[in-house]
């Protein structure tokens, strides 16, 4: 059976990882589970206020959305500096 991204993200992954000494590709394996998850969000908000014909709904779903792709402005610096250990 295929491993899936949350199969690769699970503790007992995590245990391995520690296990060799890789703390740092074990944090960068979560800010990428992150980073996706952080885009994704994102992603539905824009999506869900270009559906809306309310403008406070509108401009809270564009708001989270702002939000949401700001956040992951940061994160692939933050994955490169824990998997390559700097």
């Amino acid at each position: 059976m295929p491993y899936t991204f949350k199969d690769r993200c699970n503790i007992l992954n995590i245990m391995e990882y520690l296990s060799t000494n890789d703390l740092g590709r074990a944090i960068a394996v979560y800010k990428f589970y992150d980073m996706s998850n952080s885009y994704n969000a994102a992603e539905f908000s824009f999506e869900e206020a270009q559906k809306q014909t309310d403008i406070y709904k509108k401009f809270y779903f564009l708001k989270e959305a702002i939000i949401g792709f700001n956040s992951c402005y940061d994160y692939p610096l933050q994955i490169i500096y824990f998997a390559f250990d700097f």
